[in-house]
């Protein structure tokens, strides 16, 4: 079984919900130590930031405007 390097892991656990990051402290003590790190606090919290500006970016603004057009040419008829 081949296991994955730590910083590897420690990435995937940076886009973890807290929920789900206060349940794998219990996995080992040097994921609780990672998680518990006020690095990993930090890069956990600028990874959650930039998600949240990121999802207003996953708006297709070409749909959004198509439905301005439905609703505008309802309003018409």
């Amino acid at each position: 079984m081949m296991e994955l390097p730590f910083d590897v892991v420690e990435r995937i656990l940076e886009k973890l919900p807290v929920k789900s990051l206060l349940r794998f402290k219990s996995v080992s003590k040097q994921w609780m130590w990672t998680i518990e790190s006020q690095y990993f606090k930090e890069r956990q919290l600028v990874f959650s930031q930039q998600r949240r500006d990121l999802d207003v970016l996953l708006i297709n603004p070409i749909e959004w405007f198509d439905v301005g057009k439905v609703t505008k040419s309802e309003k018409k008829n």
